[in-house]
C-alpha cells in the first residue's frame, strides 16, 4: 500500500518514487517469490541484473515471479 503523503506527491510529480514505495514494493516482490517457491533474494538480485544489464521493460512480464517460476519449472523439466 502506498503512503498517502506519496500518492499525492505522484499525482502532482509524474514519477516520483519515494524510499518507501521502493521498499514496499521489493517487498511485496520478495514475498511473491516465495509463493512461487523461488530464492527471494536471487530473485531481486537475478532481476535488478536483468535490468542492468538491458533488459527491455516492454518485456517486464518476463521477470515477474510466476513467469521465472514458471520458465524454471519448464527448463527443468525438459
Amino acid at each position: 500500500m502506498v503512503p498517502a503523503q506519496c500518492r499525492v506527491l505522484m499525482t502532482w510529480h509524474p514519477g516520483y518514487s519515494c524510499r518507501a514505495c521502493e521498499v514496499v514494493t521489493q517487498a511485496r516482490l520478495a514475498e511473491a517469490a516465495k509463493l512461487n517457491s523461488l530464492d527471494p533474494r536471487a530473485y531481486l538480485t537475478n532481476t535488478l541484473t536483468a535490468f542492468a544489464k538491458g533488459h527491455p521493460s516492454k518485456h517486464v512480464d518476463a521477470l515477474l515471479p510466476w513467469a521465472v517460476a514458471r520458465s524454471v519449472s519448464h527448463s527443468a523439466v525438459v
